[in-house]
């Protein structure tokens, strides 16, 4: 059986984290972001993952980007990547 693999990334994370010049906002807005795909897990990322997709494994969980492992190609597709509906 083959491993599927699906990265995702957060665009714009450095213009929101920065978009303020005041030192507090920065960073909250970097707890923010880092609260998204953590390391540590324990994050936003494994809360969705463990509701939406059990199956599904993730690896790379920093700075809002990420990457999702599954066994089953279909459904990490069909969960995750909308244009795959219309494909199938």
């Amino acid at each position: 059986m083959t491993a599927r693999a699906c990265p995702f990334e957060c665009k714009g994370v450095q213009r929101y984290i920065f978009g303020s010049s005041r030192l507090r906002q920065v960073i909250g807005a970097r707890d923010l972001v880092a609260n998204i795909a953590s390391s540590g897990g324990g994050d936003a990322l494994q809360l969705a993952l463990d509701a939406a997709a059990p199956e599904a494994r993730s690896s790379r969980r920093a700075g809002g980007a990420f990457c999702l492992h599954a066994e089953d190609e279909e459904s990490l597709a069909k969960r995750f990547l909308p244009e795959a509906d219309a494909k199938t």
